[in-house]
């Protein structure tokens, strides 16, 4: 398996190491590879150690942006988005993990001023991406959130979310 084939079509490959990649597979699934090499022909592969579905959504486009990120101390951090095709609610998944064994952490949904924005169709997760350098720092776009203000009606909006410790257990907004 070489990154782009078989129709990955987002990939997030990890910081500081060409070795460990996530990649969106057609928005069904996203695989998690990891780079070998053969002494014997001198050359380097991609290899897939893991899948992962989505846990809860079965019309959502599951990987609609990947991130895989993390250090010494948070270990492997990966942020899967998912938008449902129906409703067009989006939701960032946060799985904490090694190679094949990955647990889904935590469902990221965007709030604001005690607003659930989950009934409209908000497409957060649409566009995310995390801080490169360990991952403990997320920015999830959520393109239709109609947040109103004294000067701008109805505009997107940007959410933070990050760990409540160093080891990135939990995520908060």
């Amino acid at each position: 398996v070489q990154i782009g084939d078989a129709g990955e079509s987002d990939c997030s490959i990890m910081a500081g190491g060409v070795d460990k990649a996530a990649c969106s597979n057609a928005g069904t699934s996203v695989e998690i590879l990891y780079t070998t090499y053969s002494p014997a022909s001198g050359s380097t592969a991609w290899t897939v150690t893991a899948s992962l579905t989505s846990p809860s959504c079965v019309t959502c486009t599951f990987g609609e942006q990947v991130n895989l990120v993390g250090d010494h101390v948070t270990g492997n951090i990966l942020y899967v988005s998912a938008v449902n095709t129906t409703s067009l609610n989006g939701e960032v998944y946060f799985y904490r993990g090694s190679w094949s064994q990955w647990s889904n952490y935590q469902i990221l949904t965007p709030l604001h001023d005690g607003n659930d924005f989950t009934a409209d169709p908000n497409q957060f997760g649409a566009q995310m991406d995390a801080d490169p350098v360990h991952g403990r720092l997320l920015a999830g776009a959520c393109e239709a959130c109609l947040i109103t203000n004294n000067t701008n009606h109805g505009s997107g909006a940007v959410f933070m979310y990050d760990t409540e410790s160093p080891s990135a257990k939990k995520m908060t907004q």
